[in-house]
């Protein structure tokens, strides 16, 4: 298991070409600009895929004093093309390595990726909701509380259901929810985290139940357009 941390993308470089899946049209950009390679599905979620990135600069702090100028350093990438949602999930170990990946692609290729943003604070909302049956609880509320000034700005709450608090009962409502973490009401296991401005980090144990979250939220309206 790994935490691995990214965005979610749309990209509208998709052609309508029934014949050929969109995995495939984004794998060929990616294979056309020379620095992702060795792509490879996920055994345990086969609508994932791993490719490898190289960079001519060290991006997880590594000491690049002693190795010669072209030296490329290498990272795993996970990959999930939705086919449906037409969205791209791109995440690595560290943002700062999925932040030069886009770079890069964006560089090289139009039209460029474009973050696509979950409504975290009307999703919060509707799971901390006690009026309907949820198949998610939240497990991490990063918000903003107004109305204290500089004394209470922020708070960080974690459990295996926030929303099952008294706090969140009187308080919920004039939150400004800044990042959610979920999990399945049938696992103990928190399947991912979503920030405002759409960051993903995730478990890559746990994808089945990032992609029912991500298929859930979808549905439901969540995406901003």
């Amino acid at each position: 298991m790994s935490l691995i941390y990214g965005y979610l993308f749309e990209w509208d470089g998709f052609s309508e070409d029934g014949a050929r899946p969109k995995w495939e049209q984004f794998r060929a950009a990616l294979s056309g600009l020379g620095v992702f390679g060795a792509f490879r599905r996920v055994r345990s979620a086969p609508r994932w895929s791993i490719c490898k990135f190289s960079s001519l600069k060290p991006l997880n702090g590594e000491e690049a004093h002693s190795l010669p100028a072209d030296f490329r350093y290498t990272y795993d990438i996970y990959l999930r093309v939705n086919e449906r949602t037409r969205t791209v999930v791109v995440a690595t170990m560290r943002y700062g390595i999925t932040e030069e990946a886009i770079r890069y692609f964006n560089t090289y290729i139009s039209p460029k990726l474009q973050r696509k943003v979950v409504n975290v604070r009307d999703l919060s909302e509707h799971l901390l909701d006690k009026g309907g049956e949820k198949q998610f609880a939240i497990t991490h509320l990063l918000a903003d509380v107004p109305g204290y000034g500089s004394a209470l700005s922020l708070i960080s709450l974690s459990g295996d259901d926030v929303g099952s608090t008294d706090f969140i009962d009187n308080q919920s409502s004039s939150l400004t929810t800044r990042q959610i973490g979920v999990r399945s009401v049938e696992s103990r296991v928190e399947c991912g985290r979503f920030g405002s401005v759409g960051s993903v980090q995730f478990r890559t144990d746990q994808l089945d139940d990032l992609e029912a979250f991500l298929s859930y939220a979808y549905e439901r309206g969540f995406y901003l357009e």
